[in-house]
């Protein structure tokens, strides 16, 4: 027992300030009607990715593929108007009511397809059938 050497001390590193990968998008908080970026990543729930250029590309396919609005403020590249869904990039704004509005019909109450009056007949019909009977 006479053996046993204590362990010499361990100096401790100083704590490591934990902050926030996530970007710095701009935000407006829907002022004067518009989004930024930040608010339209925020309500599709994109903000989480890590760098900005990945929600570009995210909001750019949903311009491409699902009809999402584009910015009102032009893009200028080398003297150049930028068109479609190659004008969203940083510092885009959108019409808060247009984007509101396309949220609004896509969320998970909105079927993805649009069913066809005759179906939908189909099964107003059924439902009464079923009401009557039950």
């Amino acid at each position: 027992m006479g053996n046993i050497v204590p362990l010499p001390g361990v100096p401790l590193r100083p704590a490591l300030r934990r902050t926030s990968p996530l970007p710095q998008m701009p935000v407006t908080g829907g002022r004067r009607s518009e989004y930024g970026l930040g608010d339209v990543a925020r309500a599709l729930k994109l903000d989480h990715f890590a760098e900005i250029r990945t929600i570009v590309e995210k909001l750019r396919a949903l311009a491409k593929h699902s009809a999402m609005p584009l910015p009102v403020t032009p893009r200028i590249v080398k003297g150049e108007p930028i068109t479609g869904p190659k004008m969203i990039y940083r510092h885009s704004r959108w019409d808060a009511g247009a984007i509101d509005a396309w949220i609004d019909g896509r969320g998970p109450s909105a079927p993805a397809l649009g069913v066809a009056p005759p179906v939908r007949i189909d099964m107003a019909k059924r439902a009464e059938r079923m009401a009557m009977v039950g």
